[in-house]
């Protein structure tokens, strides 16, 4: 009676996990792949005496061609519309005409055609 009970537990636990699994890593599995952004460590931000430099470097991870719709340093638009063809590497460099804060993080964000955005955070660096 004990064996039944704890082979029935066993097997309905067992069940239970393989059931998880399944709905888990089905969405995952059955997704498109869509588009996907990386935007590189070596990327900067740098503060002169009277605007910001940003130096960002896209790479389109994916297969799919990712149109590239603005680009935003702390809620400053600073370069609009770019194609990158899957695999590609662009690399962007935009200045804004307000001078920033050395020392400070700044939310940099890549806005796609299809409303995703992509965010890096960077410190501004002054000019040497």
């Amino acid at each position: 009676m004990i064996r039944e009970f704890f082979i029935s537990v066993l097997l309905a636990t067992a069940i239970g996990i393989a059931a998880y699994l399944a709905l888990v890593n089905l969405p995952l599995a059955a997704a498109p792949e869509g588009e996907r952004l990386e935007l590189s460590q070596t990327s900067s931000l740098v503060i002169t005496s009277n605007r910001s430099i940003l130096s960002l470097v896209v790479r389109n991870v994916g297969r799919k061609e990712v149109t590239i719709t603005k680009v935003e340093v702390g809620g400053k638009v600073c370069k609009e519309e770019l194609t990158l063809a899957g695999r590609e590497t662009a690399f962007i460099s935009c200045m804004l005409n307000s001078r920033l804060s050395v020392g400070r993080v700044y939310e940099v964000r890549v806005y796609t055609s299809s409303g995703k955005y992509f965010r890096a955070f960077l410190m501004a660096e002054e000019s040497p």
